[in-house]
């Protein structure tokens, strides 16, 4: 299991409508300010808008918004839309469960139901560079963090 780098410039692209939902944006600025080819920037784009997230404008004020609330936006929802096969459903029906190759399916199945689970809970407004030590992704099933002394 890997993150393409079509969904790392999606997340980018997304990021930048954390504080700026209503702001159009060109795909050349989003581009330029990713450090990306506008080509590139211009699929991933349309694979935002064709899954909803983006609002193509067209016109002298045209650009692409947030069509989703920023504060319900989830690393989740990134993941659906830019790699579908990540969360679509394993094909271990008809593998044999107790053979070697059953079970890491099984097994691979798991890891990534776990995977998106935890990545909706990862609110892009929650993992921002400006607020990334205060991060509020975390997993029901794992154990809270333990605290450092001197530190909040």
């Amino acid at each position: 299991m890997y993150l393409t780098r079509e969904s790392e410039i999606a997340i980018g692209i997304l990021t930048n409508f954390v504080h700026e939902a209503e702001e159009a944006h060109t795909t050349g600025k989003l581009a330029h300010r990713l450090g990306v080819t506008k080509d590139h920037a211009a699929r991933v784009v349309a694979v935002l808008v064709k899954n909803g997230l983006l609002q193509s404008r067209r016109g002298r004020t045209g650009g692409v918004v947030l069509n989703v609330d920023p504060k319900s936006l989830s690393v989740g929802m990134i993941l659906r839309a830019t790699q579908p096969v990540l969360v679509r459903r394993p094909r271990t029906r008809n593998a044999n469960p107790s053979g070697t190759t059953g079970i890491f399916h099984m097994l691979a199945e798991a890891t990534s139901e776990y995977f998106i689970e935890l990545a909706d809970t990862c609110k892009i407004a929650d993992v921002i560079p400006t607020k990334i030590g205060n991060a509020q992704c975390r997993s029901r099933r794992l154990v809270p963090p333990v605290p450092i002394p001197g530190r909040d």
